[in-house]
């Protein structure tokens, strides 16, 4: 025993030497989440001290798409929940402001009498960033494929294309869909195609300069007269060939010269009309052509420069001698010179004839009116900063929702810092993407016409916390840009004790005070009980955060707008949603609360619920007996099928995604999911068996009487089938969900409801344990007999 302490001891040792020799950051933490080791990388990482500073889950978290990535999410955090490892991708806001991609892995490890997670941190930032630019350069690189007017195919080792141009089917005859994942041999004669294969496997190894091409054939067979070029890329994982087609005329015409300044008798024309200056350089450097509106101020504009070295022609070139040196030797570049009060940019091409280098184009670009413009926009931008951080309003410039630049005023108005709310949306400021897009429309009449849009309502702080503001869209000059400007209002506190009189006065019904834009000031412990919510969560929130979003809505919340401005007080029923997620059905009665010359400063809002069908046992959500119906449902099958000695299964179906279609679509199409899968599941069975709602999204099924334990497995397969088929809602939202089933069966699993219920919950936790998408009998054997 002694030595398995000092081995332990010597283990604990060591440890922190071993951490530090990992090229990644590592931290690991105790059972209770608490960092006990961190090495250098680690700090390095995160920019702090993870063991002196144990506020670092206070780093805000994004995911890849810029989306909050939530704490309870970390890898670390779902590792301690449920003792597996968890790998998450993530990029993670740095006390510095600076940004820093990871890769983040936890691992659970059991040691002796204890239990820690290890956690490697990879930095994936490089990666991200060039991941950016490629796909910036893929895009552009893409639109040049569509447009071109060559034909372009692209095709991997094994001689089949990848991706092919329009203008590369038109030429060959085929739809692009039809040349996809084919052999690019399908486009010569019969006879050729086997060996076109083994030469393309030749050029690709670098050991040819060509397949040996000369000539494809269109779909109709005839031989298309074109000139063909290929070229090869290498890396070190993969090898494609490009093959580029151009079309010649019917007749034998020459291939088009390369060296087009020689053979266009109008080009010279051209540059009277333009801001371009054309050099052309042989291979020693001699000036073989010169053209445009430079060549006074560079020294050629005689044209007995034509012919000697430009090295020599001119004293004003002195300043290019090293980029032309360079460009002498086959490379292609840019640089921007300035010269006699000019910017200049210079670009260094290649000549080619015949695949083989002739000599240099340089081609000069003025651009000092663009020089120009981009120092009097830094200026003008400089004195904008200067004048907005002074005004005493907080300033937003908001480009199709995202924020584009914001002065300090702002920041501290809603809470965050300005780098903060560059990486922010505005909706954000709002409840929810409903209350925001309620602004929109409001606002937009006015945006579309050019003018600006002014309202008053409750924003919502970085912290949660509210701020109630004078809210002005002014329009820009670009369609998707619009300036806000934020002005906060500060509210007397003179009617706190009237209002309070009148709430104790009603003190018995659930009770709320709102604003005139209906955002809640004052809930009794009425409200909570029958919401759900704190009051701290409802306090600032719009009252139409309790509202279930259901299509069969009595009164729409638009309606219940338009009563409060026309009559200043409105009745009726609506559905509204518990925090739990329960929809139940509500009597809303709103009345204006006067304080001088008649207007409604506030408005009293009682609620009453009348989810009465809960008391008779039916969902009001799936319109399907309840959890309680159901257990009685259950205890009349067992007493029949104890008295006739037969079987009965009892099966919890749990919709796997349904976490995930409330967060994508919103609760409103979450439950009219739900619905749909509650009514497919009740067609499933038999009019004599028993389908309800269990909880949540877990719904409950008895056969009250099957032949065999198997038959209940086929049953749920069936299930599997049907319920894991595309649901269309609303005849545009296409949603589909596994599901994961469980199955107890009487008499093998048990012989009482209670248990029949807890076993069949176990074998649905297996079956999501599994990985869901599956049907598990709670008895092995079973499980055996059915698969």
């Amino acid at each position: 025993m002694d030595a398995l302490k000092n081995n332990q001891s010597y283990l604990e040792n060591l440890a922190p030497i071993i951490v530090n020799l990992f090229n990644d950051g590592v931290i690991i933490y105790n059972a209770e989440g608490r960092i006990i080791l961190a090495n250098p990388r680690a700090e390095k990482l995160l920019g702090f001290h993870p063991l002196t500073d144990h506020n670092h889950w206070s780093l805000q978290m994004v995911y890849e798409n810029g989306t909050a990535f939530p704490h309870d999410k970390h890898p670390v955090q779902i590792a301690l929940r449920t003792g597996r490892n968890c790998i998450e991708t993530m990029g993670i806001h740095r006390k510095d402001e600076s940004l820093v991609w990871l890769v983040i892995e936890a691992s659970p490890l059991r040691l002796a009498d204890t239990s820690i997670i290890v956690s490697f941190l990879k930095d994936i930032s490089e990666h991200k960033y060039m991941e950016e630019g490629l796909h910036e350069r893929m895009f552009m690189l893409s639109s040049v494929f569509e447009t071109a007017h060559i034909g372009i195919a692209v095709i991997d080792e094994s001689g089949r294309f990848l991706r092919v141009n329009p203008t590369y089917c038109q030429l060959c005859g085929y739809r692009a869909e039809e040349l996809l994942g084919q052999l690019f041999s399908l486009l010569l004669p019969a006879v050729l195609r086997t060996e076109a294969i083994q030469w393309y496997s030749t050029f690709l190894a670098g050991q040819a300069e060509n397949s040996g091409i000369e000539s494809i054939q269109h779909r109709e067979g005839y031989a298309l007269n074109c000139s063909i070029v290929e070229r090869r890329i290498s890396s070190s994982e993969h090898h494609l060939g490009i093959m580029f087609i151009t079309p010649t005329s019917s007749q034998s015409a020459p291939a088009p010269a390369q060296d087009f300044v020689e053979t266009s008798s109008w080009f010279k024309n051209i540059f009277s009309h333009s801001t371009l200056t054309v050099l052309k350089l042989d291979r020693q450097g001699l000036l073989t052509f010169a053209q445009g509106q430079h060549l006074e101020s560079l020294g050629l504009a005689s044209e007995e420069m034509i012919g000697q070295s430009v090295f020599e022609a001119s004293q004003h070139l002195k300043m290019l001698v090293p980029d032309i040196q360079h460009a002498l030797s086959g490379e292609s570049f840019n640089k921007v010179v300035n010269h006699a009060g000019l910017s200049l940019q210079v670009q260094y091409l290649p000549l080619l004839e015949e695949h083989k280098w002739i000599g240099t184009l340089m081609i000069l670009t003025d651009i000092t009116e663009q020089r120009n413009s981009i120092m009097r926009l830094k200026g003008a931008l400089h004195e904008l900063k200067l004048l907005t951080a002074r005004i005493p309003l907080g300033i937003l410039y908001i480009e199709a929702r995202k924020i584009i630049r914001a002065n300090q005023l702002s920041a501290t108005l809603l809470g965050y810092t300005q780098a903060e709310l560059l990486k922010t949306t505005v909706d954000h400021f709002y409840s929810s993407m409903r209350e925001y897009t309620l602004f929109q429309q409001k606002a937009l009449p006015f945006i579309s016409k050019s003018q600006s849009y002014s309202v008053e309502q409750t924003l919502r702080k970085k912290d949660g916390s509210s701020v109630y503001c004078k809210i002005t869209v002014e329009p820009l000059n670009q369609p998707s840009r619009t300036l806000w400007l934020l002005e906060e209002i500060f509210h007397e506190k003179q009617q706190e004790q009237d209002l309070s009189s009148v709430l104790l006065a009603v003190a018995e019904e659930a009770i709320l005070v709102t604003d005139t834009n209906l955002f809640i000031q004052r809930v009794n412990a009425q409200v909570c009980q029958l919401t759900g919510y704190s009051a701290e969560e409802l306090m600032g929130q719009p009252l139409q955060k309790l509202d279930a979003g259901r299509s069969d809505t009595t009164q729409s919340y638009q309606q219940i707008l338009d009563g409060l401005t026309q009559h200043r007080q409105w009745q009726g029923e609506t559905w509204q949603r518990h925090k739990k997620g329960t929809a139940y059905l509500c009597r809303l009665k709103l009345k204006g609360y006067n304080t001088d010359q008649g207007t409604a400063s506030h408005y009293i809002v009682l609620l009453n619920s009348q989810s009465d069908q809960q008391t008779l046992g039916i969902d009001s959500l799936t319109e399907l007996p309840n959890r309680e119906l159901f257990r009685f449902s259950l205890l009349k099958t067992l007493s029949l099928a104890q008295r006739a000695s037969r079987r009965f299964a009892v099966l919890l179906v749990s919709i796997d995604g349904i976490a995930a279609i409330n967060h994508q679509y919103g609760y409103a199409i979450g439950d009219l999911f739900l619905h749909r899968i509650g009514q497919n599941l009740k067609a499933t069975v038999r009019d004599s068996d028993t389908v309800a709602r269990y909880e949540g999204d877990i719904f409950g099924a008895s056969l009250d009487e099957i032949t065999q334990p198997p038959d209940a497995g086929l049953v749920g397969q069936m299930m599997l089938f049907k319920l894991t088929q595309p649901q269309t809602l609303l005849n545009e939202h296409k949603i589909q969900s596994s599901i994961s089933i469980g199955i107890a069966v009487y008499p093998e699993n048990g012989d009482t409801v209670e248990t029949l219920l807890i076993l069949a919950q176990r074998a649905l936790q297996r079956a999501r344990e599994l990985g869901g998408g599956q049907c598990c009998f709670y008895d092995p054997k079973l499980q055996e007999l059915y698969q």
